[in-house]
């Protein structure tokens, strides 16, 4: 979400008709600025007193220049400092073909200047009726976040997970993970999942 621009020496250009503009005149003090409205206005007077200068801004106008940012300003889609660290991963897919699989491995975010960036250690697996793998490699990818939220891919499976603290969890949809299971079996795990992560 972008905040609007500003103009040369700080002042807001708004798009459309505006019954206001403003202009900066130079004083011995600085410049001060002046709201003009098209409608003829009566001059204030004090009472029993000559007309009062008009020295001050209307609110209209005031309020258009604080909210005047003198440049761009972007706000990101979530607090990625609080997802940053070395987080414990553990998956578990109940329909995983033969029986459940449980797959483990470590995951590292890190905040860059483009958002949040992750990567996986080896992965383990280990599924009912004995198959299990370790040292394998999964691509982590995709990783982002919104507000609590944290999307991302692993082991072709779309992630999402809430933060909370030091705690992750959520599902995994969408993928399947095939890998060499000892004892020289092939093994394939399909059907969604839940997952956790702790730091």
């Amino acid at each position: 979400m972008r905040a609007p621009g500003c103009g040369p020496g700080g002042r807001r250009f708004e798009s459309g008709r505006s019954p206001f503009a403003i202009s900066a005149a130079p004083t011995g003090g600085g410049a001060v600025f002046r709201a003009a409205s098209s409608r003829q206005r009566s001059p204030l007077r004090a009472a029993g007193g000559p007309p009062l200068k008009s020295t001050t801004i209307t609110l209209a106008a005031a309020l258009a220049i604080l909210l005047c940012g003198c440049g761009d300003s972007v706000t990101d889609g979530g607090d990625e400092t609080g997802a940053t660290g070395t987080w414990s991963y553990v998956a578990e897919y109940p329909g995983a073909g033969d029986g459940g699989c449980t797959a483990t491995t470590t995951l590292e975010l890190d905040e860059t200047e483009q958002g949040l960036f992750g990567r996986a250690g080896t992965l383990s697996i280990a599924c009912d009726g004995g198959d299990a793998a370790t040292g394998l490699d999964a691509t982590l990818s995709n990783v982002e976040m919104q507000g609590n939220t944290i999307t991302f891919t692993y082991m072709t499976y779309s992630h999402t997970g809430a933060l909370s603290g030091d705690r992750i969890s959520g599902d995994a949809v969408g993928g399947s993970f095939e890998f060499d299971a000892s004892p020289g079996s092939v093994r394939t795990i399909e059907g969604d999942g839940t997952w956790t992560a702790t730091r």
